[in-house]
Protein backbone atom coordinates (compact mmCIF):
# COMPACT_ATOMS: atom_id res chain seq x y z
CA UNK A 1 0.00 0.00 0.00
CA UNK A 2 1.48 3.27 -0.88
CA UNK A 3 1.51 5.91 1.57
CA UNK A 4 0.85 9.93 0.97
CA UNK A 5 4.25 10.61 1.69
CA UNK A 6 5.83 8.13 -0.73
CA UNK A 7 2.87 9.46 -3.51
CA UNK A 8 4.06 13.04 -2.36
CA UNK A 9 7.46 11.85 -3.45
CA UNK A 10 7.04 10.29 -6.35
CA UNK A 11 4.97 13.25 -7.68
CA UNK A 12 7.60 15.68 -6.22
CA UNK A 13 10.51 13.88 -8.52
CA UNK A 14 8.21 13.96 -11.53
CA UNK A 15 8.25 17.53 -10.97
CA UNK A 16 11.86 17.83 -10.57
CA UNK A 17 12.47 15.87 -13.60
CA UNK A 18 10.33 18.47 -15.52
CA UNK A 19 12.32 21.09 -14.05
CA UNK A 20 15.60 19.72 -14.79
CA UNK A 21 14.32 19.63 -18.25
CA UNK A 22 13.19 23.09 -18.17
CA UNK A 23 17.07 23.62 -16.92
CA UNK A 24 18.33 23.25 -20.25
CA UNK A 25 16.22 25.82 -22.42
CA UNK A 26 17.99 28.81 -23.96
CA UNK A 27 16.73 31.68 -25.55
CA UNK A 28 18.99 32.98 -28.53
CA UNK A 29 18.91 35.38 -31.69
CA UNK A 30 21.73 36.34 -33.78
CA UNK A 31 23.77 38.08 -31.24
CA UNK A 32 23.48 36.27 -27.64
CA UNK A 33 22.04 33.22 -25.75
CA UNK A 34 20.29 33.50 -22.74
CA UNK A 35 20.48 30.16 -20.76
CA UNK A 36 20.57 29.21 -17.16
CA UNK A 37 23.89 28.83 -15.11
CA UNK A 38 26.03 25.77 -15.74
CA UNK A 39 28.78 24.89 -13.22
CA UNK A 40 31.41 25.58 -15.46
CA UNK A 41 30.24 29.39 -14.86
CA UNK A 42 31.69 29.49 -11.47
CA UNK A 43 35.38 30.27 -12.72
CA UNK A 44 33.73 33.32 -14.69
CA UNK A 45 32.03 34.59 -11.52
CA UNK A 46 35.16 34.01 -9.23
CA UNK A 47 37.34 36.13 -11.84
CA UNK A 48 34.65 39.11 -11.78
CA UNK A 49 34.34 38.88 -7.80
CA UNK A 50 38.28 39.01 -7.44
CA UNK A 51 40.08 40.59 -10.48
CA UNK A 52 37.83 42.04 -13.30
CA UNK A 53 35.53 44.00 -10.36
CA UNK A 54 35.14 47.45 -12.30
CA UNK A 55 31.73 46.40 -13.02
CA UNK A 56 31.09 46.35 -9.28
CA UNK A 57 31.12 50.30 -9.91
CA UNK A 58 28.07 50.31 -11.42
CA UNK A 59 26.12 47.51 -10.95
CA UNK A 60 24.65 48.04 -7.37
CA UNK A 61 28.02 48.98 -5.33
CA UNK A 62 26.58 48.14 -2.59
CA UNK A 63 26.83 44.51 -3.17
CA UNK A 64 29.79 43.97 -3.57
CA UNK A 65 30.70 39.88 -3.52
CA UNK A 66 32.42 39.22 0.09
CA UNK A 67 34.45 36.18 1.14
CA UNK A 68 30.93 33.79 0.59
CA UNK A 69 30.75 34.75 -2.72
CA UNK A 70 31.47 31.53 -4.77
CA UNK A 71 29.65 29.31 -2.16
CA UNK A 72 26.62 31.08 -2.92
CA UNK A 73 27.02 31.33 -6.84
CA UNK A 74 27.89 27.17 -5.95
CA UNK A 75 24.23 27.02 -4.05
CA UNK A 76 22.52 28.29 -7.20
CA UNK A 77 23.70 25.22 -8.60
CA UNK A 78 22.06 23.36 -6.66
CA UNK A 79 18.78 24.71 -6.53
CA UNK A 80 16.10 24.69 -9.25
CA UNK A 81 16.54 26.80 -11.80
CA UNK A 82 15.85 30.12 -11.13
CA UNK A 83 14.13 32.08 -14.00
CA UNK A 84 14.85 35.68 -12.76
CA UNK A 85 18.53 35.27 -14.00
CA UNK A 86 19.84 34.24 -17.45
CA UNK A 87 23.49 34.06 -18.28
CA UNK A 88 24.25 35.53 -21.25
CA UNK A 89 26.42 33.73 -23.78
CA UNK A 90 28.50 34.66 -27.00
CA UNK A 91 27.16 32.82 -30.30
CA UNK A 92 30.49 31.64 -30.27
CA UNK A 93 30.24 29.86 -26.61
CA UNK A 94 31.94 32.63 -24.24
CA UNK A 95 29.93 33.50 -20.91
CA UNK A 96 30.21 36.98 -20.71
CA UNK A 97 27.46 38.17 -17.88
CA UNK A 98 24.27 37.29 -16.16
CA UNK A 99 20.70 39.50 -16.42
CA UNK A 100 18.12 39.66 -13.93
CA UNK A 101 14.21 39.86 -14.77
Amino acid sequence: MQTMESQYQKDKNKIFDIIRGAYNMQLKNDKVILRYIKESDIENYLRWATIETEWQNWDAPWEWPDDNYLERVKKTLEMEPNDSRLQIVTLIGEHIGSVNS
